[in-house]
């Protein structure tokens, strides 16, 4: 969650963020279904881990990202989901598991590269849920805002939607 606190009350602005509780778990597993998991909320500093982990691996077309995440940052989501875009890594939500919020645009990027060429690679299995949803905006019903502030609050809307747009626009 993203706040910014501007005159005698607050703007929060949520795009597709989730107020942190600990950093996702990123690991190698290699179980026959995910060569990677990423599980719980998304923070600062889980796009390094996850380059590091996938920088230690050879390139492989049935690489596949498993996802088990509520999301959290946007900006760690929209690196991570480069680097499974770019790597040709396939994304995968599990029998019961929930890739809500940031961790669908993970998802959304799961591509894998056969001979070079890239193709969709994203799987839901039964029983488990993708969730989406519009970017908002909470103002503080009592607080006043000066034009300064609103222009703040929507230039941090559009930079964020920005974001999003770029790396949709990332096409094969």
């Amino acid at each position: 969650m993203i706040r910014q606190t501007f005159g005698a009350g607050y703007v929060v602005f949520s795009a597709l963020l989730v107020e942190p509780a600990m950093a996702a778990g990123i690991a190698a597993v290699d179980d026959g279904t995910c060569s990677i998991r990423l599980s719980g909320t998304i923070e600062s500093g889980d796009e390094e881990v996850f380059a590091s982990l996938v920088a230690t691996r050879q390139p492989d077309p049935t690489m596949t990202l498993c996802l088990d995440s509520p999301g959290g940052s946007l900006v760690e989501a929209i690196e991570i989901a480069r680097i499974v875009h770019e790597r040709g890594i396939g994304t995968l939500v599990e029998d019961s598991a929930s890739c809500e919020s940031s961790c669908a645009i993970i998802f959304f990027m799961g591509t894998s590269r056969q001979g070079g060429q890239p193709s969709i690679d994203r799987e839901v299995m039964s029983r488990s849920e993708i969730g989406i949803h519009a970017p908002s905006i909470f103002i503080d019903a009592e607080a006043t805002f000066l034009g300064r502030d609103v222009m703040s609050a929507f230039d941090l809307a559009m930079h964020a939607a920005g974001s999003i747009t770029t790396l949709g626009q990332t096409t094969d």
